[in-house]
């Protein structure tokens, strides 16, 4: 599952390995990771991937509770007071780098919406 929130981009899953009532939060960026950590504590070890990628495209990866993960999600989505998600993010972030990324991944979905209504 990707989640992409105001504090950041995480793809969330499960593996064989994954411990029970936990779940795997990989990201792209360290500093996406670290607020993480500070919005749930449970995510303590984040593994870094500094070399060639081999099975993953994420550099972060790190464990977190299932039941703190899924309370950050609901806040989330209480705390949305804006219209437009992506000038939220810039002002909040002061990261253009991010918002280009989040605004490309959005001009992506917008054009393969667009494919059911092209001849």
């Amino acid at each position: 599952m990707w989640m992409i929130t105001r504090k950041g981009f995480f793809c969330l899953g499960v593996t064989d390995e994954t411990p029970e009532n936990k779940i795997e939060v990989r990201a792209r960026n360290r500093s996406d990771m670290e607020r993480l950590k500070q919005l749930c504590p449970s995510v303590q070890d984040i593994e870094v991937y500094d070399g060639p990628l081999k099975g993953s495209d994420f550099r972060f990866k790190a464990l977190a509770d299932r039941r703190e993960l899924e309370e950050y999600a609901v806040r989330s989505v209480r705390g949305v007071d804006y219209d437009r998600f992506e000038k939220t993010v810039d002002r909040e972030t002061n990261d253009p780098a991010r918002t280009k990324a989040y605004v490309s991944c959005r001009h992506a979905l917008f054009l393969w919406q667009e494919q059911e209504f092209l001849p």
